[in-house]
């Protein structure tokens, strides 16, 4: 589900527009630059189960890290990734092609990272998505 997630939130022309291809897990490689972008991080991907064994379904949080030179930029594509995901159901394309049944915004946060290293401070605008999804379909 990690890769062809990736490629479902690119396919939106709203996104691309505004990242690019800038879009990765846990951290943009170091031959990535430019702003803005987006980090994705698994938070919680639990095995289910039901009496016969493990379950198909998933219920994976992600949260998707909105990073740019100002708030306004953050924001902005906080808002193309919650049109895009927020109540989707459907298909991400793959291969392998992933049925999804539903995500969720389950969670929103702001923040600015002023870590000494940067010449100016990065914004911030966090999302988490519960994405219920068939593992295997």
């Amino acid at each position: 589900m990690r890769d062809v997630l990736i490629g479902f939130l690119l396919a939106d022309a709203g996104i691309a527009a505004l990242v690019q291809n800038r879009v990765h897990w846990l951290r943009q490689p170091d031959q990535v630059s430019g702003y803005p972008y987006v980090n994705l991080q698994g938070i919680s991907d639990p095995d289910l189960y039901h009496m016969k064994g493990a379950a198909r379904l998933r219920q994976s949080l992600v949260q998707a890290d909105c990073w740019a030179l100002t708030y306004g930029a953050a924001w902005r594509l906080n808002e193309a990734l919650s049109a895009r995901l927020s109540g989707f159901r459907g298909q991400f394309d793959g291969p392998p092609a992933v049925s999804v049944s539903g995500v969720f915004i389950t969670g929103r946060r702001d923040d600015v990272d002023t870590s000494e290293k940067l010449e100016r401070p990065l914004f911030r605008v966090s999302l988490d998505f519960q994405i219920n999804w068939l593992k295997g379909a």
